[in-house]
């Protein structure tokens, strides 16, 4: 097994490429031409920059976004029209990459058409602003930040299909810590501590896995939280798979939740709310999920869960942010297919 990132990995690499036009500016050809399954545009960069040999950051962000400093966030692209100028178009056009190769499509289906297409246009050229607060990242006291995660299983076998570990968009989506091909917890990756406070251009390595008390670990925790999270990976994945024709009407999607609580006997049919049984259950089913430090935002204590529920039931709809409305799904319907034909037979 030849190990990624060796000086034969190198070798394999830039024989099998494929070879894109136009140049690059060092005036050679792309040495990464083709996607792997399911993986991100940061995962492809960073393949890029250690078969192109780079020794610096900056050189893979010239070469693929034509800037010095931009397009290297993991989460959130920025400089396409360049990226697919630079890669003559072979690895597909600004919107494809959008929807296939980042992990924007879990935000778009709580927003509007609109909002999506201006999203586009702006990860199209340099951001000048941030799109954490049109897509509502900041609500909810949830943190903006996106760990990188990874499947050991996974880096095994990529290694040994693909002769390279990397990055897949499955386990990058909020809410997402079990993997859905292995049903294995994920681990999360350590961030770099440098100037840039981000992860630089990088592939999975075991060797980076933060520790077990700073990420997800399932190994000796009650089976009803690997439930949880495997239902909360499940809507997810199919909250994204909504992207890009389908969006989620507000309103709608309140009087769904509301209908829930009546046939739960946690809401009557005038209004009124059984707020002790609702608390009860929203903290019954947050506890298990808020070890995982990406979901510690959920309701903690009594307080918390009241807001929680009034904010889910309250019209004029208020904003939230997406894991709190994959945690509404998990905690009131269990699972996604249950929530999504509620909403499609939900009537005023």
């Amino acid at each position: 097994m030849i190990a990624a990132g060796s000086s034969e990995w190198v070798e394999v690499q830039m024989v099998t490429a494929s070879e894109i036009q136009p140049p690059l500016g060092l005036r050679i050809p792309l040495p990464v031409g083709e996607w792997l399954p399911d993986e991100t545009i940061f995962s492809l960069a960073s393949r890029h920059h250690v078969v192109a040999c780079n020794r610096r950051g900056s050189d893979t962000c010239m070469q693929l976004f034509g800037h010095a400093r931009v397009g290297s966030k993991h989460d959130v692209p920025s400089r396409l029209d360049t990226f697919v100028a630079r890669t003559g178009g072979q690895l597909g056009s600004v919107e494809e990459i959008v929807f296939e190769r980042t992990i924007l499509p879990l935000y778009f289906p709580l927003t509007s058409k609109e909002r999506m297409e201006d999203i586009i246009r702006t990860v199209r050229d340099t951001m000048t602003g941030s799109l954490r607060y049109p897509l509502y990242m900041l609500l909810n006291r949830f943190s903006a930040v996106h760990p990188l995660k990874a499947c050991e299983q996974c880096i095994d076998e990529d290694v040994k299909q693909f002769q390279v570990a990397y990055w897949h968009r499955a386990h990058q989506y909020p809410g997402v810590w079990i993997c859905p091909t292995h049903n294995r917890e994920l681990r999360e990756i350590t961030m770099s501590i440098g100037r840039s406070r981000g992860y630089g251009w990088s592939l999975p390595r075991k060797e980076h896995f933060a520790r077990a008390s700073n990420t997800c670990s399932l190994a000796s925790v009650e089976p009803d939280r690997t439930v949880l999270l495997c239902r909360l990976a499940f809507a997810a994945a199919a909250l994204a798979a909504l992207t890009p024709n389908v969006f989620i009407e507000k309103e709608r999607a309140v009087r769904t939740y509301r209908n829930r609580l009546i046939a739960l006997g946690m809401r009557s049919t005038s209004g009124e709310l059984q707020l002790s049984r609702c608390v009860t259950s929203v903290l019954e089913a947050a506890m298990p999920l808020r070890s995982v430090p990406e979901l510690l935002a959920l309701p903690a204590n009594e307080r918390q869960a009241r807001a929680y529920i009034m904010r889910l039931t309250w019209l004029p709809v208020q904003n939230m942010h997406v894991l709190l409305h994959l945690f509404s799904i998990v905690w009131l319907f269990r699972n996604w297919n249950c929530f999504w034909d509620s909403y499609l037979t939900c009537t005023g």
